[in-house]
């Protein structure tokens, strides 16, 4: 058993959080590169119909079987994994979740579960109260049924969403509430943040619609304007603290050469989506490598260096942008966007200047400070970067502020 799994033996473990971990621990974690954090969906399949998902029409024929699945979770637990995502689609859209469920809680992996808690029956609370998740994550789409069950398109999903969040509650399960920020619901964000607070619970919400998987565009047409977004940050006064404390306190990333990844991706992390397909994180699906074909060791082994070593064109319009410090941009969501790594996001782009206006002082300091082409204070908001990793949706810093729709992502 290596240093990284005997951590997993502690009994007090499930109650730390994962940015405690001694520094000791992170340094060996980074130097030996072991995966600490990895996710996986095991299903694109949903039960809701959002106008806002990103992901593609589930293939069931296509997914992982439950003995293959299986063997991942073995093989994260002998490369060092702690950490794992479950996530889909809606996980518990499968029929053996709660199997796939217990395999990895037996392996001693710490579980997130992301889901849209309609689906948390009698079985799924009973699996849960014997074997605790670490944090559940439920996406609620809106404060009032109304707008709620316009977003989701299911007549009677609102109540079934609800109960779910009770029944996580009051069972005793940590638990966090997300919120994908539209045109449709974006009038009840405060008063979500309101609930989450009443209920004790976490709240974020992504304001980043962006394209499918497969580059479809239609969820554009649900995006809060570039001036509605920042008015709506401006107005939270925790997130309105967040960016003024990252701008003018916080020591900003400076990449020591020209990667194109400059984030966690593929450091300490990986991602395994429906069908077998091992990537760096959720979003970068170009560069994936089937572990049907290549053992996931080797995957992580060989070929993450290899795409972690993909450098930034020199003409990129990204690399010396003096806006880079407020910017979500990264090179998953320039994928989604534009169909290349390489690319900027226009979106994005006009998104980072109205928020170096709102922060004028603190963002001219921060982008000087940040110093070489390429810096970013986006990180991988969906994951990459540290912490539980891309799975715990639960970023620190800037992670925390630049939600892009993906592993922390409010899908």
């Amino acid at each position: 058993m290596n240093f990284a799994r005997s951590h997993a033996t502690r009994p007090d473990l499930e109650s730390v959080p994962s940015n405690a971990i001694t520094r000791d621990y992170k340094r060996r974690i980074v130097e030996d590169r072991v995966p600490v954090s990895a996710s996986i969906e095991l299903t694109f399949r949903c039960n809701l119909h959002c106008t806002h998902c990103y992901c593609p029409p589930g293939e069931r024929s296509q997914e992982l079987s439950t003995g293959e699945i299986k063997d991942v979770l073995d093989e994260l637990a002998r490369m060092g994994t702690l950490f794992l995502l479950m996530t889909g689609g809606d996980p518990l859209l499968r029929k053996d979740f709660p199997e796939l469920y217990r395999h990895a809680k037996e392996l001693g992996l710490l579980v997130t579960v992301f889901t849209n808690g309609t689906l948390i029956d009698d079985q799924i609370a009973a699996l849960w109260e014997e074997l605790p998740p670490y944090l559940v994550e439920i996406s609620l789409y809106g404060l009032t049924r109304e707008v709620y069950e316009q977003v989701v398109a299911v007549k009677g999903s609102y109540d079934r969403c609800l109960a779910g969040i009770q029944r996580v509650l009051a069972d005793g399960h940590p638990l966090a509430l997300k919120c994908p920020a539209t045109r449709e619901n974006a009038h009840e964000i405060p008063g979500l943040a309101q609930l989450a607070k009443d209920l004790g619970v976490d709240f974020r919400y992504d304001p980043l619609i962006l394209a499918t998987m497969e580059g479809k565009t239609h969820p554009h047409a649900l995006r809060l304007s570039a001036e509605e977004i920042v008015a709506l940050e401006a107005a939270d006064v925790e997130k309105d603290r967040a960016w003024r404390k990252y701008l003018t306190e916080e020591k900003l990333p400076v990449p020591k050469d020209d990667a194109l990844f400059s984030c966690g991706a593929g450091k300490n992390s990986l991602h395994v989506d429906p069908y077998g397909n091992v990537q760096v994180c959720l979003m970068v699906k170009n560069f994936r490598h089937s572990l049907r074909e290549k053992p996931l060791e080797r995957i992580y082994r060989d070929d993450f260096p290899e795409i972690l070593s993909i450098k930034r064109e020199e003409a990129s319009k990204c690399g010396g942008c003096e806006h880079r410090v407020t910017c979500n941009n990264c090179p998953g969501m320039a994928l989604w966007e534009t169909g290349t790594n390489q690319s900027h996001v226009e979106f994005a782009c006009g998104l980072s200047q109205v928020r170096a206006r709102s922060y004028p002082g603190a963002a001219r300091e921060a982008a000087a400070d940040a110093g070489a082409p390429g810096a970013s204070a986006g990180g991988c908001a969906s994951g990459g970067c540290g912490g539980g990793g891309c799975g715990s949706g639960s970023a620190s810093g800037p992670g925390g502020l630049l939600q892009i729709a993906g592993l922390g992502g409010a899908k």
